[in-house]
């Protein structure tokens, strides 16, 4: 028969930095607490924290939209659980010690399984319409003969203020199969826009994996990223 201190058997809660718990089968657990870390607050460390932070409040916001298109590959996920697991998979980028604030560029924002096509800009037949507006082309790929390309799934644009966090859904009146499309987007007043073309099918119940293929200043400047 094993013996039991009886002064830890009387003890319970948090007394310094030890912690006193009893376990089912009578035994006592005498934890010690974490009171010096050798580097409590690192700049890795920091940039994570403000990652996470940063990606909580962008996914919060756009909740509605990441409802409707990012699916989660797991039953027990929600979308926005989904959001953070996928993007927060990469870490911020420091470069001598300063945080890059750029990986929103690479995040996704939607996330399903249909065949991602390889969007890109088109800045040749891109143009500023000197109303306030700036007329962006996407080009993509399609091969009509592919057995994973459905040309009925439907184009569409998702525009995210990095500043703002405003953010609007766009139909771009083009499916798959056409290759291309131009949709008149507002320069903003402030801050930047990520612009992010993806594919739905016509149920809405999928989406393809998209990133932000560019952005457009207030200053009204398109660039590819």
């Amino acid at each position: 028969m094993k013996g039991r201190n009886q002064f830890l058997l009387k003890m319970r809660g948090s007394f310094e930095n030890v912690t006193v718990t009893g376990a089912r089968d009578g035994d006592v657990i005498v934890k010690g607490k974490i009171v010096d870390t050798s580097n409590p607050n690192t700049v890795a460390q920091s940039a994570v924290r403000t990652r996470f932070r940063r990606s909580l409040e962008v996914g919060r916001t756009i909740l509605a939209f990441l409802n409707l298109y990012f699916f989660p590959s797991r039953s027990t996920w929600s979308s926005i659980n989904a959001f953070l697991h996928y993007n927060l998979a990469r870490q911020p980028r420091l470069v001598d010690g300063e945080q890059l604030t750029d990986y929103e560029v690479e995040d996704l924002y939607t996330y399903g399984r249909l065949y991602n096509p390889s969007f890109a800009l088109d800045g040749a037949n891109s143009s500023d319409n000197g109303n306030g507006t700036y007329a962006v082309a996407i080009d993509w790929n399609y091969d009509a003969g592919s057995q994973i390309q459905d040309g009925t799934d439907v184009a569409k644009l998702f525009l995210l203020n990095q500043t703002t966090l405003d953010w609007k859904e766009v139909d771009a009146a083009a499916t798959r199969a056409d290759g291309t499309f131009t949709v008149n987007v507002d320069i903003p007043a402030e801050g930047t826009v990520l612009i992010v073309p993806f594919m739905a099918n016509a149920a809405g119940t999928d989406a393809t994996k998209s990133v932000p293929v560019a952005t457009l200043t207030s200053a009204g400047v398109l660039a590819a990223v």
